[in-house]
This record gives structure tokens, C-alpha cells and sequence, in this order.
């Protein structure tokens, strides 16, 4: 994804502009939502040491700490659609799940 601002002005795609500034970013589309019932969530996908990231539909902060044993808690979460963010040494994976 490419995302710029021109000086004074709305830039175009494939625009050449004096003033402004142009970045670039990758986005990593992964599986779609996960389901889960109860109060754990289960996280297999990496190796290593992990932290995570919780946050609410609308992007609120609702908590962190490290998986252990590739688990999560989230018996403390209301029913509902949340996005976790998970952190290893290889890097950041963010992915969607419902609470039910």
C-alpha cells in the first residue's frame, strides 16, 4: 500500500510531485476470523517466544502479555469481534477472532 501527500494539493496515482512525502507499506492478509467458545484461545502459528496484544472492534487496548503454552485467556472478554496481535522475534501478525 502506497500513501502520499503533496504539498498544497491532493496528489494522483502515479503522480511526480516536487513537495510532499510518499510511504510505503506491506500488508500481510492472513486467514479470516476465528471462532472460539470458552475462555481460551489456542495460537500455533510460530516458534519461540511470543507476546500479544488485544484489542476491541473499534481499536481499544483491552490488554497484553506473553502466550504461554500457546495459549491465551480471554475469559475476562465479553462476547463479541476482537483482533489480537501477536509478536515474535520473526515479527507482527495481527488476525481477528470472535468470542462467543
Amino acid at each position: 500500500m502506497r500513501v502520499s501527500m503533496k504539498y498544497n494539493g491532493v496528489p494522483t496515482s502515479c503522480e511526480a510531485f516536487s513537495y510532499g512525502q510518499v510511504e510505503d507499506y506491506t500488508i500481510n492478509v492472513t486467514s479470516t476470523a476465528r471462532e472460539i467458545k470458552g475462555d481460551v484461545l489456542n495460537i500455533s502459528d510460530f516458534e519461540g517466544e511470543a507476546s500479544f496484544r488485544i484489542f476491541s472492534a473499534v481499536g481499544q487496548d483491552l490488554g497484553n502479555g506473553k502466550v504461554e503454552n500457546n495459549t491465551i485467556s480471554v475469559g475476562h472478554l465479553a462476547t463479541g469481534t476482537y483482533m489480537i496481535e501477536v509478536t515474535t522475534a520473526n515479527g507482527t501478525n495481527m488476525k481477528r477472532f470472535i468470542k462467543q
